[in-house]
């Protein structure tokens, strides 16, 4: 553990994939046809971005000790995390999202259980004491017991804490974790929920003012808004076939942390990431970003040279 690494805390599940005409509402009856089961989970899918573009990745979940847990390590193993953190908690059911895809978009369907409070073994606080970044979402860092004293003590040890912030993902934006954020993720609606009606830029700057040292809004098909406090970097949307926008997001935001972590500045994070979620859309699957760097750095020339048309 002498290199620079990322600890990703999140949960794996099983994504079951199902085709739909079109959405419905509230109360009408959707008919789905099935397509298929793949392994998934947004922390997960971004950790195996990070993993595939170099960095050095571990992944804390907490799973059963079943057939699908079994499954779902193996398959993380096999992108190059290091799955030995991982704590094995048998009154835990399997993990499971559901994703509809329609001619429009995509919806995402997360099953959610009871969970115990979270403890952190001795080692396992070693790791994420000495990690660079350990990238997470609010809600799981609230899982664990006493989890702001847990969040001030990694980043005493120079952890840098990131989260990704979908609406899902916090409560409001008075959570105390945000004063001890080092790097956010918000995408559009996440924002707004954020914002809750005040300028947006204005709550950026404040978060920025408070000590976080960089504040993203992912934008869909738009692109990217990627600011520090001493430079902002705004960047246009990848204009490709689209095939699934599942894991986009993830995908950006772990090529993202992964060029944090090499120590590019800002807008080479925002090149790196912005150009790795254009890729990731153009596949079916959370893990279609998964990439090396040369390939997402081949997919950028190719944007460049007019292959693909950025907007």
């Amino acid at each position: 553990m002498s290199a620079p690494y990322i600890v990703a805390i999140g949960a794996a599940c099983m994504d079951e994939y199902f085709a739909a005409d079109g959405w419905v509402a509230e109360g009408d009856k959707l008919l789905v046809r099935p397509m298929e089961q793949q392994v998934g989970g947004m922390i997960p899918n971004a950790a195996c971005v990070m993993a595939g573009l170099g960095s050095p990745v571990y992944l804390l979940d907490y799973m059963n000790g079943g057939a699908v847990s079994q499954k779902l390590q193996a398959d993380l193993a096999g992108y190059g995390l290091d799955v030995s953190h991982i704590v094995t908690d048998d009154r835990l059911p399997d993990a499971r999202c559901i994703i509809i895809l329609t001619p429009q978009e995509r919806t995402i369907l997360v099953v959610d259980y009871e969970r115990p409070p979270r403890q952190v073994p001795p080692e396992t606080l070693a790791l994420l004491r000495g990690a660079a970044y350990v990238y997470t979402t609010m809600t799981e860092l609230r899982r664990f017991e006493n989890h702001l004293a847990l969040a001030d003590d990694l980043r005493a040890h120079g952890a840098r804490l990131v989260f990704d912030l979908e609406p899902a993902t916090f409560e409001s934006a008075d959570d105390p974790l945000f004063a001890r954020a080092d790097v956010l993720f918000f995408n559009e609606t996440g924002l707004a929920k954020y914002s809750a009606g005040r300028d947006p830029d204005g709550c950026i700057d404040a978060l920025l003012a408070g000590g976080c040292r960089v504040v993203v809004t992912t934008l869909g098909a738009d692109g990217c808004d990627c600011r520090s406090a001493g430079a902002r970097v705004r960047l246009p949307g990848c204009r490709v076939p689209v095939v699934d926008t599942t894991g986009a997001g993830d995908t950006f935001n772990g090529a993202f942390v992964h060029g944090l972590l090499s120590g590019a500045p800002l807008e080479e994070a925002a090149r790196l990431a912005n150009a790795a979620a254009g890729r990731a859309v153009t596949r079916m699957g959370g893990r279609g970003g998964v990439a090396t760097r040369d390939e997402v750095l081949e997919f950028q020339r190719q944007l460049q040279n007019g292959k693909e048309h950025a907007q």
